[in-house]
């Protein structure tokens, strides 16, 4: 799948200002940032932008406020369920997953996605996907590499769902071939 089969595939409805950046923007992100942006996730923004995948999945085009929030949420998290854990190793994988971790979707089952930019490599241009769930922060789930293969997989399909607890699945209905995209004033607010 390419980003114009993903786009031809959908019904795209929302903002007739839509939050779409520039290579110019991106390249201004990057370097800002100090990571590379995979170049399937930078074409996703500049022809889709933010937005709404059904009423499930929320993409953020590279916003690093709202990263650095929803990872301050995550640690505030972690650190209140410390007592619960059984497992000081997994606490602090998750923990260094938080420190090196930059988030790029979202969705209304306080689930955060997110790129491990220890990962990256050349070869396949990507990072490791992970999901991240908050309630309760005391797993985490590898979803693959490939931008476009979580999209397919996770945001207008529900093949990947298939390997992780039933409790992680999306609500009945909220997977559609329907993007909502966000009005550019969005800015660094949160979804």
């Amino acid at each position: 799948m390419t980003i114009e089969d993903l786009v031809s595939s959908l019904e795209i409805v929302g903002s007739p200002n839509p939050d779409i950046f520039t290579l110019e923007d991106l390249a201004q992100f990057e370097m800002e940032a100090g990571f590379r942006l995979p170049d399937d996730y930078k074409q996703f923004c500049r022809t889709l932008g933010s937005g709404q995948f059904g009423g499930h999945m929320k993409i953020c085009c590279p916003r690093i406020e709202y990263s650095r929030k929803s990872i301050s949420f995550m640690k505030i998290a972690l650190w209140l369920a410390k007592e619960e854990f059984g497992n000081f190793d997994l606490a602090q994988e998750i923990k260094d997953l938080l420190n090196a971790c930059f988030v790029f979707g979202t969705n209304p089952n306080c689930q955060d996605v997110v790129w491990d930019l220890r990962t990256y490599q050349e070869s396949d241009d990507s990072y490791d996907i992970y999901l991240i769930p908050l309630d309760p922060l005391d797993e985490f789930y590898f979803l693959g590499r490939s931008f476009l293969k979580f999209l397919e997989d996770f945001c207008i399909g529900e093949q990947g769902y298939k390997n992780l607890p039933e409790h992680l699945y999306p609500c009945e209905g909220t997977i559609a071939r329907r993007f909502t995209r966000y009005d550019s004033s969005i800015g660094s607010v949160a979804f």
